[in-house]
Formats: C-alpha cells, structure tokens, sequence
C-alpha cells in the first residue's frame, strides 16, 4: 500500500502485468494475454473462466497442476463475431461473444489462440474515438445511438475518464453502456478512474489492460496509461518493445493525458514539460503517425515533432466541454495502409 501510494502510476502497472488477465482454478490456472477475468456467478461451474478481451486477437494458457484430465469451460465476450478458434470443443458464439470447452491433459500447458484472418490482409478500415464520458451515461447514450448506426466503424477506443470518481458502480455502469455499443470496445484508463479508495484497481478488475497493443489489417495500435501525467518505467520498455521493427508502418498511439497540452489550454499535460517531450521523441523514433488523447474536454488538431495529434474530450462528459463550445462529438478515424496515414473527421452529437 505505501508503494502505491509512493508511485500509484508503477503500482497499476506492476498489477496490469503481474496479475490482470489471470484465473486461479485450484488444480488449474488460466491466464488471457491481452484482457482481464469477469467474476462468474455464484452457480458457475468450477473450472469455468469468463474474460473480457481487450485486443481483437488473443490467447488464453491453461497450465494443469492435476493428475487427470481435466474439461475447462471458457467464455470470452468484447470478441468479433469472425474470430476463429481449433483445437477445442462445443464452440459457441453469440453477440460478441465465444465459447469453447478446452480438455486440458494432466499436468500440461495448453495455449489457444483465438484470432481473425481478415486482420492479416491490409486493407482500409475505420474506428471511432470517444472522448471522456466521465459518468455522463445519457449523453453518451445519444453518442453511441450514432456510433451503432454507422456500419463502417469496426471499433471502438475510449480515451479514459469514463467515470467521474472511479467507484465501483460507476465503472460498472459505463461496462454496461460501452457493452451496447454493436462492436469490441478498447479503453485507455484516465485519472478519474483513480479513486482514493481503489487508485484505478477497481477499473483494472473490470475493463481490463492499462498497456495493451495489437496490428489491425495493416496498423499497429498502440495504448498506455498516461492517467498519472506520466510513463511508468515499465510502459517505456513496453513502448521499446511495441514500436521496434518496421512493420507494420503505419502506427498509432493512444493515451489519456497527452504529453504536452497542444494550446496551453490548462497546462494539462505530463507533469514534467521534459518527459512529455522525450515522449514525443520515443514516438518520433518508433514511427507514430498519429497520437489521440483526451483529458481537456476539447477538440484540438495540432502537430508535435511531425507527428498528427488531436485532443478529443468530449464523448459525453457531463459537465461538458471547455473553453470553445466545440460540444459532444467523436472522432471517425480512416487508418489507410496503403499510404501510410490516418485521416480524422470529427462527427458533432447534438
């Protein structure tokens, strides 16, 4: 708890990769590498895991401590209805969710993928970014009506302050709203989801990652936990890990508290001008071609070192926007392999 206290920022990133994503069974131990575990019910069978994905391909290992064979039942939900999965039995599919029974040998280790072979072929797609929503659930209700309305979107990021004090209920309330939203949802955690009480535990139990990257038809996303106005050391070895290599070209990078602020607005970037500028030069080095952020309950289209930034805050906020009247809006980002950029429109929500 002191270490927490001392370094909240290093604390949550110790437990997001130390622990999220990781189911105790007795004899049996589950683990998801990109997503966290759902609490099952009460009358939920014993060697039953439930997890929210938090990447559109992922793996879940299962290591056995038993001296039998045993059947594990696995749930995933956040999941594209095209995700393939072999090697398992009696899978099941329903809105955004699969399962699958894995029979897990005796003292073996297992690890099944579950991925999508549409995301190997580059090609040009569509996301939307949603700014802070910060507890303004029937705001965003309007937003996502929209969202759900436009078919050419394949996801959806939130850019963190998706609640206004961290609760639990609140976290629990906005699971329940971004889950009606008709696509697999991603999040960046923001400093309000870190409660004196829970110091961001609470969000991590039930949204999931904090650092998480994957490639989508032909780009590389890449998202971190800037919540603290700062990188913890172990988010750099993992931005150094994430951005090595050329491929694939085209790159993105998403983050709650931006680097710098772009206008000097709130002075409301990282809490060290000079980290947030050795930020910018990591993602100069690493090839980044667009970085979003939220946090300033604004719209801002700016530049830092050649790379594209915009600043998108407002996805429902209730005490809504700052300074320019720019009002509810979410970004429709076109990411295009083929010419290696992400082109951005702005879609307004009365």
């Amino acid at each position: 708890m002191v270490a927490g206290c001392i370094d909240p920022s290093g604390e949550r990133t110790r437990r997001d990769f130390e622990e999220t994503g990781r189911a105790d069974l007795g004899e049996v131990r589950v683990r998801i590498d990109q997503g966290v575990v759902i609490p099952s019910g009460e009358n939920a069978p014993a060697l039953q895991v439930r997890f929210r994905a938090n990447a559109p391909e992922i793996s879940v290992t299962l290591t056995s401590e038993a001296s039998e064979a045993r059947s594990v039942a696995i749930e995933l939900e956040n999941i594209a209805q095209d995700c393939e999965v072999s090697g398992v039995v009696d899978v099941r599919r329903w809105a955004k969710g699969l399962g699958f029974t894995v029979l897990l040998p005796a003292g073996a280790e297992v690890t099944v993928p579950v991925t999508r072979a549409a995301l190997r072929v580059a090609a040009t797609f569509h996301f939307a970014w949603v700014g802070d929503v910060q507890s303004g659930f029937e705001k965003f209700g309007r937003l996502r009506e929209v969202v759900n309305a436009d078919e050419g979107l394949e996801f959806v990021i939130f850019a963190g302050d998706v609640t206004q004090n961290g609760s639990d209920d609140e976290v629990a309330e906005f699971v329940a709203a971004a889950d009606a939203l008709k696509r697999p949802w991603y999040s960046v955690i923001g400093n309000h989801e870190m409660s004196f009480s829970s110091g961001g535990e609470g969000y991590q139990q039930r949204v999931g990652r904090l650092n998480t990257a994957f490639d989508y038809r032909g780009a590389r996303f890449v998202l971190v936990d800037s919540a603290s106005a700062t990188l913890a050391d172990r988010v750099w070895d993992f931005l150094d890990e994430h951005l090595a290599g050329s491929y694939p070209p085209l790159r993105l990078m998403a983050m709650h508290v931006p680097p710098l602020d772009p206008q000097g607005l709130r002075d409301a970037g990282f809490t060290s001008r000079d980290e947030g500028a050795r930020v910018l030069a990591r993602l100069v080095d690493g090839g980044v071609d667009l970085l979003l952020a939220g946090h300033l309950h604004t719209l801002r289209f700016s530049g830092n070192a050649g790379i594209q930034e915009v600043v998108s805050g407002n996805g429902g906020v209730a005490t809504g926007d700052r300074f320019d009247g720019v009002g509810m809006h979410y970004l429709d980002v076109a990411a295009r392999p083929d010419l290696e950029r992400f082109d951005v429109q702005v879609v307004r929500v009365e």
